[in-house]
């Protein structure tokens, strides 16, 4: 699970928002197993706006990036959003395995 996102709604998180960076453990002289988690969170973005371009969404740990073209305005050239992606970085996974809530 490590390196991926949560699928579904996990805890206090829509899908997406938690990254699952991985988690160390061990005994202690009772015998008693202790592991921590670690997780990082961001959270999901909707209707947002770069430049002329509008309506885009993405999912916490998505990455947004922006094609620029130019425009003269003036004596001078200007940088203007042309398009917007959003890539997919990491996979899904069911945080509910982990037996965590």
């Amino acid at each position: 699970m490590t390196g991926r996102v949560n699928s579904t709604a996990w805890s206090i998180f829509s899908p997406g928002e938690a990254l699952f960076l991985g988690g160390e453990g061990g005994e202690d002289e009772q015998n008693w197993v202790d592991v921590t988690y670690h997780f990082a969170a961001r959270p999901n973005e909707f209707a947002m706006t770069v430049g002329n371009i509008s309506g885009i969404s993405k999912q916490g740990w998505d990455y947004l990036w922006v094609k620029h073209g130019e425009k003269v305005v003036g004596d001078r050239v200007l940088q203007v959003p042309e398009a917007a992606y959003v890539e997919q970085v990491y996979h899904g996974g069911n945080f509910n395995v982990l037996g965590i809530s």
